[in-house]
């Protein structure tokens, strides 16, 4: 499991608790054109736990 730096902060609300890991998960992000298909394609940059996000969701 790799190790991934955090920047925690308590978000107020409504809700009991609430917090983020970090306060911005992309660095980047660059258009390249569209694919064969006609759907946007981007370089996009990010934090290594925007990655790991980014990987758990996709």
């Amino acid at each position: 499991m790799p190790v991934v730096k955090i920047d925690p902060m308590k978000l107020p609300g409504p809700w009991a608790e609430g917090y983020v890991l970090e306060r911005r998960h992309t660095l980047s992000s660059a258009f390249l054109g569209y694919d064969s298909f006609g759907n946007p394609q981007f370089d996009t940059k990010r934090t290594d736990l925007g990655e790991l996000v980014f990987r758990l969701k996709n």
